[in-house]
């Protein structure tokens, strides 16, 4: 047993040591090595390879492909690093690799990605300029150099600096590549210059080149010089100061005029000096030379003075002061951020002027900023000003007796020229990229479009971007390389794209140990394909789901003996592609699978063919063979066609350039014709030839050329006359953007470019380039066009398709801005007609509508009928809206309120949008009244019978979108008033349907119509819904002409708002261009005035310039706005419109009450001046009064703040809310009587106001001045602008009030 024991010892030590063998011989498969790409040439990648930690290993296998494409493998030896060669520049690849060994193969690694290199050409960097040379003269120097020896670099311009020798890089100038010569000016006499000159390019700059040099020193002349006598003992010596650098002072020579000997005296550098010890009475004279460090002049000519008579001395009377007159034609010269300012002296009224003071600033804030300036010069410039914004400028001259009146101007300064945005890419996960943008430094700035794709094999797409600093792209493929390019909207133009910028999407990580297997997508699911000749719609349906995610679907397709021809990558929404391109008549097959990370599923096909084309193919090219003056020689070559699509004949049109297509000449040919003539033609003018290949299905695209002929020759009797004489060549400028680009004539294939030249800074124009194409690729056709006629037919576009247009001007100097705007083509449909015929019939909680449909095609027949109601004045586009079957024809509303007005709309919609809407006023009846005495009989002679219809329909235009109609109803006269309406129904001339309006007034206003449009209008009597008159005869009216709007109303008030209503003051238009009709009055609800703020309208009759606004909320803002009318059009509103608050609801039974003390309180002017209302709003124009809520104090509102201010509180007093300790309520107060009497404190405040605006000058709008009893209290009854209200002893209102026209009747 025991010998056992130890024999199965000795096998199992054995077997150890037989498995330790075998292994150390045989070896476990390898692990992976660890390795790197790392892309260092545009067709190469090479791998860094760190061997695992095993021994035996004899090298690896590497299995590499272009992301998306086929794999390739190689097999290497035990390195650690190899280069793959023969790779596509600018590419993301992808690589993996396994461990071989003595012990066999390991497994692969994970996949790495990385992107070879772009291959665009090194860098050449100018060489330096040669030959730099200067020639000066005093305060100038011409510049000239020679172009650098030839390194085949491209060169876009030089760079100049120079300066003095102690700052020789104070001035830097660019300049363009030719012509290799400058000028500087405002230099400096006799002073030496140091020049840099380099060249540079996109790759960079040269290497700089110097030259010294010194002006030329200017040769001093003789002063400007002048003479007074101050005293009889002295002569003053005004000089004006040479322009040179280096004068040092004056020699003088003087004597009397009769025989005196010469004196000489040596001046400094002075500007005045007194001879003094001279002979009163006496005439003397004077001469001067310049000295300077070079040199002297020669002297001047002799002036003479005589010195004052020794008079007696006299007290001097006192002079009179004068201010000075206004300084004179004021104006700016504006840039993007800078102002060139100047004017003229003011009239010479004997006022000495000792400088002039400038204030300017924006519109809202005019006197921001203020310059004290020298009298001379009459000029300054202004700096660090905003871009694209309106300044004003006010300016007087001034003195020690006073300033003079100032003299204002306004400018506006340039747009900046917009530039592409800086911005940078990330990736932050597999399918995204995240865009990080700097804004740019302007102040319109309003988003930026974005072109992006795939860097191999993707078609641009773009993408417009709003203001923002960051945006991530999404839905992108893992490892695949995108570049980017962008450029910067502003609200005024757009930038030029900035250069694409590449960055690529990570890779999905493997899931780490451990994590569920993973889960490769089923296939998709019923794929279709719909041909036409050339293509294909091709949908399909999403797979199963078994829990897979979807990253995309890949679709190869080709014909049937080459089924795998094409392959598209293809998002996972939508599930559907069109695949372009296609050959007609011809079998293709289609493979389609979904993918992601994990792997692609199984495949799905399907095969189909492309229909037969039978439409003919168009002519090969034209020809043009012959021109002459009058005639010209057109030939083409014809298609090959087949039996299907063969020519039936040829359809040339002819016509001047310019020349619709629709309107050019047509004729038509045999189908083998290949030359077309046309004889007597203009010369030296451009004709439109297209030619169109027909047959019984249809016809060809046009194939279209423009041919001018020729200019008649010289008449040798009449030689031409000689050459200008030569000028100085101008230096040319790059044009400015077209202007007015616009596309018209859009059909479903076609559409007719317009656009207008260049304005403003004169550059020649050579010609225009016109890009178009689709959203998608916006650029993908280009066409150099000249430089008149400035328009151009498109033909050939795609149906229902948006296009992007860009119209650039350019000559020799580059190329302008473009011109850009959008259009789709029509897509063959139209919106739906309008529904005819509408009826409704009203009772009191409902009406009842009925219309007739309109006859349709099938281009615009009806999908959905929208019907909306809503409260009188609402906007259409605000109406609540609910939709009905096509053919419906009727609908009640209900719910409704009875006596009361409504705004209806009906209209008809299809895909391509709403019809025009019919609008029309309706209302409810009323309800029947509970009668407290017999009512009115109504007049039996028109029970169950027709009464007659208005009379005297007339219609006046008040503006070109208004009309006031008026009639007579000749049925009430006399009588007692029932319940009739009446229905006004109007209608443009060329229009079938008419609108309706149900009114209870005469006149009628009728708003928002055409201009330059004929109405014609009638109307009818309603009593109830049997008895109705006929319409009366249509009476016409033109509403005029729209003319620009010349007249503004500039100022407006706003009086003494209360809780419901307000009045409304303005100052009517100083000289208007026509006679003031009435004004048109808009308010609205807010704080501020946007784009969607809605106002609502008031219109006055006459030229009174005064309102009354009722129906207002208490405790809320308001803004309101007024505008003149005349009988050519509505003038331009007040702008900016005027704002107001109306004061808060006291609770009933519980007074307003202040609770504030009267201790260290602001006074009434400093509070006035704290409160100005929002943002930078004018201080308040008058004297605001108080609403009186409290005997200890009056309570204010000013915009969004309300305060109080104390009046004069009883003694012991220290609140306004009569709840502190020690107080009395005011009405229990025995002292408040008198001067100390609530009413009597107003009167005396608003008296201080006038008698203050009196002395200052100061506008005062309003001051009220209360009506009080004879103790100090207020009267029952108060009046204010057009109102009349009723108070409390105290001035509290009671709530009743009337209009001033009533106040007889206000019983208080």
């Amino acid at each position: 047993m025991i010998l056992f024991k130890m024999d199965q010892i000795r096998l199992t030590a054995l077997a150890m040591v037989m498995l330790c063998f075998f292994t150390e011989t045989f070896g476990a498969k390898p692990p992976a090595p660890q390795y790197t790409l790392e892309s260092t040439t545009p067709t190469s990648f090479t791998i860094d390879l760190t061997p695992p930690s095993v021994s035996g290993i004899r090298g690896y296998k590497v299995q590499y492909q272009e992301i998306g494409g086929k794999k390739k493998e190689v097999t290497i030896g035990a390195v650690t690093e190899y280069t793959i060669d023969g790779l596509k520049p600018l590419t993301a690849y992808r690589a993996r690799i396994f461990t071989k060994s003595t012990g066999g193969n390991g497994k692969f690694g994970g996949w790495k990605s990385v992107a070879t290199m772009d291959d665009a050409p090194p860098p050449v960097i100018p060489e330096a300029p040669q030959n730099l040379a200067a020639n000066p003269t005093t305060t100038s120097a011409s510049v000239t150099w020679e172009a650098p020896s030839d390194n085949s670099a491209e060169i876009t311009g030089y760079k100049l600096t120079y300066g003095t020798l102690d700052n020789p890089t104070a001035n830097t100038v660019n300049l363009d590549p030719t012509p290799m010569q400058t000028q500087l000016d405002e230099l400096t006499d006799n002073t030496q210059y140091r020049l840099s000159l380099l060249a540079y390019n996109a790759d960079g700059e040269s290497s700089p080149v110097s030259a010294d040099f010194q002006t030329t020193r200017v040769t001093p002349q003789p002063p400007n010089f002048s003479l007074f006598s101050a005293t009889p003992t002295s002569i003053t010596i005004s000089i004006t100061p040479p322009a040179i650098s280096d004068w040092s002072g004056y020699t003088m020579q003087w004597s009397k005029v009769v025989e005196g000997k010469k004196k000489l005296e040596t001046l400094g550098a002075v500007t005045e000096y007194t001879l003094e010890g001279l002979v009163a009475a006496t005439t003397y004279r004077v001469r001067l030379l310049t000295k300077s460090r070079s040199g002297s002049s020669k002297y001047s000519d002799w002036q003479n003075v005589a010195t004052m008579e020794d008079a007696p001395p006299t007290t001097p009377e006192p002079v009179a002061p004068i201010v000075p007159e206004a300084p004179q034609h004021l104006a700016a010269d504006p840039t993007t951020t800078s102002a060139s300012v100047t004017w003229e002296t003011p009239k010479d009224n004997g006022a000495e002027i000792t400088g002039y003071r400038l204030t300017y600033g924006t519109l809202d804030n005019p006197t921001a900023n203020t310059v004290n300036l020298d009298p001379t010069p009459t000029q300054t410039q202004l700096d660090e000003l905003m871009d694209n914004t309106q300044y004003r400028l006010s300016l007087l001259a001034y003195n020690a007796d006073g300033e003079s009146s100032p003299v204002s101007v306004d400018f506006q300064t340039m747009q900046a020229k917009p530039q592409p945005p800086n911005f940078s890419l990330s990736s932050a996960s597999p399918t995204s990229i995240i865009i990080s943008i700097t804004p740019p430094a302007i102040s319109d700035w309003s988003g930026y479009t974005m072109h992006w794709s795939k860097v191999s094999g993707g078609k641009k797409k773009l993408q417009r971007l709003g203001a923002v600093t960051e945006y991530t792209l999404e839905g992108l493929v893992p490892a695949t390389t995108y570049r980017i390019r962008m450029q910067t909207r502003t609200l005024s133009g757009k930038s030029k794209f900035s250069g694409w910028v590449n960055g690529a999407t990570v890779e999905y990580a493997p899931p780490p140990p451990g994590l569920a297997a993973p889960i490769i997508p089923e296939a998709p699911q019923n794929l279709v394909a719909d041909p036409m000749t050339t293509s294909a719609s091709v949908t399909w349906n999403a797979p199963g789901d078994n829990g897979a995610e979807i990253r995309g679907y890949k679709l190869t397709y080709g014909t049937l003996d080459n089924p795998t021809a094409s392959t598209v990558n293809v998002d996972p929404s939508p599930t559907e592609t069109e695949l372009d391109g296609l050959t007609d008549n011809t079998q293709y097959r289609i493979y389609l699978v979904a993918y992601n990370a994990d792997g692609e599923s199984d495949p799905i096909t399907v095969d189909f063919q492309t229909l037969e084309e039978k439409l003919p193919p168009p002519a090969v090219e034209i020809l043009q063979s012959s021109t002459k003056e009058t005639a010209i020689d057109v030939t083409w070559t014809l298609p090959e066609t087949t039996t299907a699509n063969a020519i039936g004949h040829i359809s040339v049109s002819f016509g001047e350039y310019g020349t619709p297509l629709e309107d050019l000449q047509t004729s038509d040919f045999a189908s083998n014709t290949v030359t077309f003539t046309a004889e007597q033609l203009l010369p030296a003018t451009r004709y439109t030839v297209s030619v169109v290949t027909v047959n019984q299905q249809g016809r060809s695209e046009p194939v279209m050329t423009i041919i001018e002929t020729l200019a008649p020759a010289p008449d040798p009797t009449n030689p031409p006359p000689p050459p200008p004489e030569p000028t100085a060549p101008e230096v040319p400028k790059i044009p400015n953007t077209p202007q007015n680009l616009r596309a018209t004539s859009i059909t479903e294939i076609s559409a007719r470019l317009i656009w207008e030249k260049p304005i403003g800074n004169g550059a020649d124009i050579t010609g225009y380039v016109l890009s178009y194409g689709p959203m998608n690729d916006p650029v993908a056709n280009t066409q150099t066009l000249p430089v008149s006629p400035t328009q151009f037919d498109l033909y050939g576009l795609q149906t229902d398709v948006r296009f992007n247009v860009y119209v650039t001007a350019y000559n020799r100097k580059g190329q302008s801005n473009p011109a850009d705007i959008e259009f789709t083509t029509s897509s063959g449909r139209t919106v739906p007609p309008p529904v005819e015929n509408v009826q409704f019939y009203p009772q009191q909680h409902s009406i009842y509508f009925s219309w007739i449909l309109p006859r349709t095609t099938s281009r615009d027949e009806v999908n959905i009928i929208r019907f909306g109601i809503g409260p009188y004045g609402t906007a259409i586009d605000y109406l609540p809206m609910i939709s009905l079957d096509k053919d419906s024809h009727t609908y009640t509303a209900v719910n409704l309120t009875p006596g009361t007005f409504y705004t209806v709309a009906i209209f008809t919609q299809n895909s391509e949008g709403a019809g025009e809407p019919v609008t029309l006023t309706v209302n409810t009846d009323r309800p029947i009244p509970v009668p407290t005495r017999p009512p009115p009989q109504p007049d039996k002679g028109y029970v169950g019978h027709t009464p007659p219809a208005p009379v005297e329909l007339t219609a006046t235009v008040l503006d070109p979108t208004t009309i006031k109609v008026n009639f007579v109803d000749p049925t009430i006269q006399g009588r007692n008033y029932d319940e009739r309406y009446y229905t006004l129904r109007y209608k443009k001339e060329e229009d079938n349907n008419y609108q309706y309006m149900n009114v209870r007034e005469t006149p009628y206003t009728l708003e928002y119509l055409t201009p330059e449009a004929t109405y014609q209008i009638d109307v009818k009597t309603v009593i109830d819904r049997h008895t109705q008159s006929p319409f009366t005869d249509k009476a016409y009216v033109f509403t005029g002409e729209k003319i620009l709007r010349d007249v503004t109303a500039v100022q407006l008030m706003v009086t003494g708002p209360g809780r419901i209503k307000a009045i409304i003051n303005w100052i009517p238009p100083e000289n208007p261009s026509q006679q003031i009709t009435g004004y048109v009055l808009e308010y609205t609800e807010g704080y501020y005035v946007t784009s969607r703020s809605e106002f609502k309208r008031i219109l006055i009759d006459g030229d009174m310039p005064k309102a009354t606004i009722e129906g207002l909320n208490g405790d809320s803002p308001y803004h309101v706005r007024v505008a003149p009318r005349h009988g050519s059009g509505i003038g331009r509103f007040s702008d900016p419109p005027d704002a107001f608050f109306t004061p808060p609801v006291p609770v009933a039974g519980q007074p307003l009450h202040c609770d504030i003390t009267t201790e260290g309180l602001e006074t009434k002017e400093q509070i006035l001046q704290r409160v100005s209302w929002m943002e930078g709003r004018a201080g308040m124009i008058g004297v605001p009064l108080p609403y009186c809520d409290d005997y200890y104090g009056v309570h204010e509102c000013h915009g969004s703040v309300c305060f109080c201010i104390p009046g004069k509180a009883p003694h012991g007093a220290k609140s306004c809310s009569g709840g502190a300790p020690g107080t009395r309520p005011y009405g229990d107060d025995p002292n408040a009587s008198g001067t100390d009497a609530p009413c009597y404190a107003e009167y005396e405040s608003a008296r201080e106001a006038i008698d203050e605006a009196t002395k200052t000058g100061k506008p005062l709008i309003e001051a009220r001045l209360p009506y009080c009893t004879e103790d100090g209290y207020y009267q029952s009854k108060q009046c204010l602008g057009s109102m009349c209200y009723c108070t409390t002893r105290e001035g509290k209102h009671t709530g009743k009030e009337a209009p001033i026209w009533e106040a007889k009747t206000l019983v208080c």
